[in-house]
């Protein structure tokens, strides 16, 4: 099965990729839903994270409160690097799990849609890396949109994948630069690519 990352910075448009790369027919797991099912209140992945950063994180079920961690770590580097050394092997360890399922499943393609793919290595078990690029000024307009503080998107998009370390990390790079037509004109020929790179093709 062809392991698929696809990567890039908030607001850069990988959420819609996905969704086009689904709405194709290929399989697609978002690492942040991944990380957000595992924090299942009483788990020792939520106990961990609470003696890190205090029950201020926690939410009224006991759970992660993702936006109060977000605005914690994303202007404390120290901070960040904690939660990364928490939450990352568990969370690997969930997709490498979760792709193993889709390959027994018999898909020849799956896609990982990771914001921190390159961050991670990437991850041995991702053979084909997509990156998307978008212009910051139009990343800070979608965060901005989605009711992030002008302080947090700040944050946010100093600390994400740089456009130059996510061409060099990209085996294709997709421009989000246009309209959303031109968007999916590049998903389909990536559509195309993907599957001729598929085992058996």
């Amino acid at each position: 099965m062809l392991r698929v990352g696809l990567t890039g910075p908030a607001g850069s448009g990988k959420s819609t990729v996905a969704r086009l790369l689904a709405e194709r027919g290929f399989p697609v797991l978002d690492a942040d839903r991944i990380a957000h099912e595992l924090y299942v209140p009483g788990s020792p992945l939520v106990k961990e994270l609470e003696e890190a950063f205090g029950d201020e994180v926690l939410d009224e079920r006991g759970g992660i409160d993702r936006a109060r961690l977000g605005e914690l770590v994303f202007t404390d580097p120290e901070a960040r690097a904690a939660l990364d050394r928490i939450v990352h092997p568990p969370l690997l360890k969930e997709i490498e799990r979760r792709l193993g399922v889709l390959e027994a499943q018999g898909n020849p393609v799956a896609v990982l849609e990771a914001a921190l793919l390159l961050q991670w290595g990437p991850p041995q078990y991702i053979g084909f890396v997509v990156g998307v690029s978008a212009p910051r000024a139009r990343r800070r307009e979608r965060l901005l949109a989605q009711g992030l503080s002008p302080g947090l998107v700040a944050a946010r998009l100093d600390v994400q994948v740089d456009d130059t370390d996510l061409a060099l990390g990209s085996d294709v790079l997709l421009l989000n630069r246009g309209t959303l037509k031109e968007l999916e004109q590049q998903v389909e020929a990536l559509a195309h690519e993907l599957t001729r790179r598929s085992p058996g093709r």
